[in-house]
């Protein structure tokens, strides 16, 4: 598994983020930090350094310094970073729960940029309460026209059929079942028993 995170004064968010997933062998965690790093976002990277390599020594641990004064370049950077990785079919998490906020933009317009489903993005708040990990999907741009978007917003509230569909948009079966595949095939809408459709969570964030 390789993980990019965001560190900023504090280790603790990279800590919890490394302790949920089990520390293990070949772990890989590269650490996105400003050039211009502060003495304490420093200190929290020793720390989290030493701890890691004390836990398992086999896991490895660097650090990348992104260009914040340059945002353009900070996120060519860091896409450039995530997109090696990506391309050879290893697990990849984006956690954003530490940093500066122009350093967790600039690792968000990256993530959306790639256009890579299913990288693993994950988040937890300040307090600790509350902690998501969600699909890359969320922050990609799909292509949908007008009548997608139809689509999903008469599946939106419950199950529904293919002639239901039919009969509310008021277009060829054809044309239904060659957008109800390209939509599966995104991740948008799932099918269920008795050729019943229904919006995914994916599905929701993009109407």
């Amino acid at each position: 598994m390789i993980l990019f995170t965001t560190l900023g004064f504090e280790e603790k968010y990279l800590l919890r983020e490394v302790f949920r997933r089990g520390v293990k062998d070949r772990l890989g965690i590269f650490v996105l930090v400003p050039e211009e790093m502060h003495e304490r976002t420093e200190k929290a990277y020793q720390t989290v350094k030493d701890m890691l390599s004390k836990l398992e020594p086999n896991i490895f641990i660097d650090r990348i310094k992104v260009p914040l004064q340059d945002p353009y370049k900070a996120i060519y950077e860091i896409r450039s970073s995530i997109k090696a990785y990506a391309k050879d079919k290893e697990e990849v998490v984006v956690n954003l729960s530490g940093g500066q906020r122009l350093l967790i933009f600039c690792v968000t317009a990256a993530l959306s940029s790639l256009g890579i489903r299913n990288i693993k993005v994950s988040i937890e708040s300040e307090d600790g309460k509350y902690y998501f990990e969600l699909p890359s999907d969320v922050l990609i741009y799909y292509d949908l026209d007008e009548l997608d978007n139809r689509i999903l917003e008469a599946i939106r509230d419950g199950h529904v059929k293919i002639k239901d569909l039919l009969t509310y948009l008021n277009i060829s079966r054809v044309t239904l079942w060659r957008k109800v595949k390209r939509m599966k095939k995104l991740g948008l809408i799932e099918e269920l028993e008795g050729k019943r459709y229904r919006l995914t969570e994916i599905g929701l964030t993009k109407i």
